[in-house]
């Protein structure tokens, strides 16, 4: 299990050790990366809490702000409803009395008072003084009905496009009876002044709208918004689905804002008028975007740094002692047990891999000498003993000739001695016998001359195909006598091969009477040749009587003929290992023998070369 999960992880890691090192940097990097974001999000929720506070204080504020208006506008008209100017309808200190109080009180756009009728008849300067049908005003008849104190509803006045909330008193004589009916007009222009002295974040919205999505007061920048909709809008939505809480929505300017919503109401008829307080996310995350750039930046800093460390660090104190070590295990695999690593052996691992490595490799330089010693003596050994075998057959080659030829000369001495007893026919016979044995001992001379000399080569371009043609053209006298047929199956496109010509004629002349010595009684000898390769296989094949087991006929002087002195394969095995060949045979008793010998190919274009071998 252990190593299938290993295998599994190997299969998806990058190979190179640099590589390697550098993934376990960032692997390294991500839990700072992830401490990063998990305080970004901390911090972004801590601004939206602040932002919700803050808005939620606010909109508190401006509630009190909004129900101290409406509480100083309701002991305003009490005091004026029982003032004598009003009871008595006293125009002139009426209108007097109003607008002292219209300039010490700026959040009042208009001040005065009306007859039961609806008839004004104090405090007509105001600009909203021909705007106010009081007979048609609801709040009016519910001041009259109620005889108390009224808050109307909030609207848009169509001059100043201005919302304003109207509020009434009655004036009641001592009889009980209404005299008149004293208004005052507030202004929600006061909102832009509380909200100019707020801290409100930047970007940040106050608005007042009413039951229909009606915008009443707006700011910043009031006016272009007074009585629009914002019906259908998700601030409409989150109105009306929950208005507790911090809102995340889109405001009427499109950007993306937190948002409060609060009920604001004087009691009386106002309705539910909706104070919506809203401020940009960008500005509520701005220091935490801030923040999370700074770290981010100091993370990729720091991270480059590291990174180039590991590099540089890495290469300098891993990966260049490493590759010293992946190369010179290379050199070693390919012969090379004198090279080294060259690291210092240090404590450290690969300071002990290092000393370990090439500890390993001198004792393996150390067995190769050793081997190389005792094969060298071995092969010395062999050489020695080979010289002493060659030396025991030569000896014993030429001993018997000269031992005949010794006895030959005594004869004759013996009968010079004895003029008168020589026989002309017998000394004719010895003097021949004598010549035969000197014609033995040159041939054998020839042969050992062309066992030595067999490692030297002529080499050139030459065509196999030419050499066996003018050999079976030689033999073929011999095959004719011999009831002998011969067949050449050598292909015309053979490739030429670099060979000293004369040498592998001799191969292959020797391998041919060979194969014909051994069918006396006739037969078949095919001369085959292919290419392998890159190398040109030729065949010798006969069908005559097969040679003996055990009997090693690449030794010198090993023959199975009568005649012969065994040369002949033990420098044709010399001839063909000189071109860096290889000659060997089977044979069956009674079948036939195939000797193979094969022979590199070379650039046949090659210049005219001798080589030594």
């Amino acid at each position: 299990m252990n190593t299938m999960v290993t295998n599994l992880v190997s299969r998806f890691l990058p190979c190179s050790l640099r590589a390697r090192l550098l993934l376990l940097v960032f692997v390294a990097v991500i839990p700072a990366l992830a401490l990063i974001l998990y305080t970004d999000r901390d911090q972004r929720r801590m601004a939206e809490e602040d932002a919700r506070e803050h808005l939620v204080r606010l909109s508190q504020v401006i509630n009190d702000e909004n129900k101290l208006l409406v509480q100083g506008a309701r002991q305003l008209l009490t005091v004026l409803a029982n003032l004598p100017a009003v009871r008595e309808q006293n125009v002139t200190a009426c209108n007097a009395l109003m607008e002292g109080i219209a300039k010490e009180y700026r959040q009042y756009v208009d001040l005065g008072a009306v007859e039961p009728n609806g008839v004004r008849f104090c405090g007509g300067d105001s600009i909203l003084a021909d705007s106010i049908n009081f007979p048609e005003s609801h709040w009016f008849h519910k001041t009259l009905q109620t005889r108390d104190f009224t808050i109307g509803n909030y609207q848009v006045a169509r001059l100043t496009r201005r919302a304003v909330l109207p509020l009434a008193y009655p004036s009641v004589d001592e009889a009980g009876k209404i005299r008149a009916v004293v208004f005052a007009v507030l202004d929600l222009e006061w909102l832009k002044v509380m909200a100019a002295g707020s801290a409100l974040p930047k970007g940040s919205t106050v608005t007042i709208a009413d039951d229909r999505g009606l915008i009443l007061a707006h700011h910043p920048g009031g006016e272009p918004w007074i009585g629009k909709s914002i019906a259908g809008t998700s601030l409409d939505q989150a109105l009306r689905t929950g208005p507790e809480g911090l809102h995340s929505l889109e405001g009427v300017d499109h950007i993306r804002r937190f948002a409060v919503f609060s009920s604001l109401g004087g009691g009386g008829e106002s309705g539910t008028v909706h104070l919506i307080l809203s401020t940009p996310q960008d500005e509520v995350f701005a220091e935490a975007h801030r923040i999370l750039r700074r770290n981010l930046l100091w993370l990729a800093l720091v991270g480059f740094a590291v990174f180039a460390a590991a590099w540089f660090g890495g290469d300098f104190f891993v990966v260049r002692q490493v590759n010293s070590l992946l190369t010179t295990a290379r050199r070693i695999a390919g012969g090379d047990l004198k090279a080294r690593t060259g690291v210092s052996y240090t404590s450290g691992e690969l300071g002990q891999l290092a000393r370990s490595f090439d500890e390993m490799a001198g004792s393996l330089e150390a067995r190769q000498e050793e081997t190389i010693r005792a094969e060298a003596k071995a092969r010395e050994n062999e050489r020695l003993a080979v010289i002493g075998a060659t030396a025991a057959s030569i000896t014993h080659e030429i001993a018997n000739p000269l031992t005949g030829m010794y006895a030959t000369v005594q004869f004759l001495e013996r009968q010079l001695s004895e003029p008168d007893g020589i026989n002309a026919d017998a000394l004719r016979g010895d003097v021949e016998n004598l010549r035969d044995e000197i014609d033995r001992l040159r041939a054998l001379l020839q042969d050992l001359r062309s066992f030595v000399r067999s490692g030297q080569l002529d080499l050139k371009s030459i065509s196999l195909r030419e050499i066996a043609a003018e050999i079976l053209t030689m033999e073929r006298h011999n095959h004719n006598e011999r009831g002998i047929e011969a067949d050449l199956d050598f292909s015309a496109s053979l490739p030429r091969v670099m060979a000293d010509k004369q040498k592998l004629k001799q191969v292959l002349l020797n391998l041919c009477k060979n194969a014909a010595d051994a069918m006396p009684e006739g037969g078949k000898l095919k001369l085959r040749a292919f290419q392998n390769g890159n190398e040109i296989v030729v065949e010798v094949k006969d069908s005559g009587r097969g040679i003996p087991e055990k009997v090693n006929v690449f030794e010198l002087f090993t023959t199975t003929k009568s005649q012969g002195l065994g040369l002949g394969l033990a420098i044709a095995r010399q001839i063909v290992a000189a071109h860096g060949g290889e000659i060997s045979y089977t044979s069956e008793p009674n079948k036939g023998t195939a000797f193979r010998l094969t022979i590199p190919l070379t650039t046949a274009d090659s210049p005219q070369s001798s080589v030594t071998t």
